[in-house]
């Protein structure tokens, strides 16, 4: 039995036999220029926060306990190669996790640091922090340049990554350099 084909149709059964005969690290077109392709991998975890007690009587253990207590904590995170600062706004990809805290994105092998989205705003704006001052210009510059959390992709998922943030009291800002100075609750 003999097959007739067509110009597309031995056009196709090449590019099959080159993607099999591949590595799996290129890809073709159907005129045969070659492109990269990047596997990537899953990557997965939980963003979560503590709070400082905030009111003004003596907290009991159970409250100092609450407080302490993990919580999920729904905020934009930039992922960059891991040696870049966050000034240099090398945006790799984003997390934004679910009402859960958690979070699953794709990532190619590298290293990879982890910044909150609040350190691109890199000059303090007190009129967004209103009752509150910043402590001093040497932490606030720390606190920038400072990644949450740094991880490696190797060749497999990575799982259970873990950012852990202190909410401190009458704020949502991650950033510990802020001293509040408004009127204490009753």
């Amino acid at each position: 039995m003999m097959f007739k084909l067509n110009l597309n149709t031995t056009v196709f059964v090449l590019l099959i036999l080159f993607w099999i005969s591949d590595s799996g690290c290129k890809t073709y077109s159907a005129t045969g220029t070659q492109y990269e392709y990047k596997v990537e991998f899953p990557v997965s975890g939980i963003v979560l926060q503590t709070n400082s007690y905030c009111g003004g009587a003596m907290p009991t253990k159970a409250i100092l306990e609450r407080c302490g207590k993990e919580k999920p904590l729904v905020k934009k995170l930039l992922i960059l190669k891991s040696k870049h600062s966050i000034q240099a706004r090398d945006i790799i990809a984003e997390i934004n996790p679910a009402a859960d805290g958690t979070f699953i994105i794709r990532l190619p092998k590298g290293s990879y640091a982890v910044f909150d989205a609040a350190k691109l705003d890199t000059v303090f704006d007190p009129a967004k922090f209103e009752n509150f001052e910043m402590r001093d210009k040497a932490c606030f510059k720390k606190w920038l340049n400072t990644p949450d959390l740094e991880f490696s992709v190797i060749d497999k998922a990575v799982e259970d990554l873990k950012l852990v943030f202190h909410i401190p009291c009458f704020t949502q800002s991650t950033n510990p350099c802020l001293r509040y100075i408004g009127p204490m609750p009753p």
